[in-house]
């Protein structure tokens, strides 16, 4: 039953040196000066529409239910910011369109270059990934319970995030969920 693959995360925490195991699924870079990608042409759209703002309801009680964790943990709370949520976006919609889980995207390219490549370009840059979860509350509630997922939650050099979910009832686990994170603010939006 797919209900039982919820608590399943997969992945690696990296904070410059692997911090988590197996089940972490929370990765960060930290750069001083953003990285310079290339991306070979594959025909998609890299962007998002409405810049990227494309924000639901159950994305934005996750936001919430992060600022509130941060806030509870003396850290500010996080703004959307329209380039990372378009990276998200495009990551949910990859993974379950696809059926994989993973910090890279199925043929390329890493997480950190997905971020990169929809033009956010301040450092610090992390992301969360969780599958099965149809809701903010399941989301939230497995990145809480994780080391490597919670650190990047409140990690206080954050300052942005987006947001992505995504759902396809042909792939393994139904919903896919991607958290990326900021250093810096840059094109702010808003919820709903």
């Amino acid at each position: 039953m797919r209900t039982s693959l919820v608590g399943r995360l997969l992945g690696a925490a990296l904070v410059g040196l692997l911090f988590g195991a197996g089940t972490s699924g929370a990765q960060v870079v930290d750069t001083s000066e953003p990285e310079r990608i290339e991306v070979e042409a594959s025909g998609e759209r890299v962007g998002g529409e409405a810049g990227g703002a494309r924000i639901d309801s159950e994305e934005c009680r996750l936001l919430g239910k992060i600022n509130k964790f941060r806030r509870q943990n003396g850290a500010k709370p996080l703004e959307l910011a329209a380039d990372l949520n378009a990276a998200a976006d495009h990551h949910s919609d990859d993974m379950a369109r696809r059926d994989y889980f993973s910090h890279n995207l199925k043929g390329g390219p890493s997480w950190s270059a997905n971020i990169r490549r929809f033009g956010y370009k301040s450092s610090p840059i992390g992301e969360n990934i969780a599958a099965g979860p149809s809701g903010a509350d399941g989301a939230f509630k497995l990145w809480k319970n994780s080391r490597g997922h919670r650190e990047n939650m409140l990690r206080e050099s954050f300052e942005a995030i987006g947001i992505g979910r995504a759902f396809d009832r042909g792939s393994k686990y139904d919903w896919y969920w991607t958290t990326t994170f900021g250093g810096r603010i840059e094109n702010k939006v808003n919820c709903g």
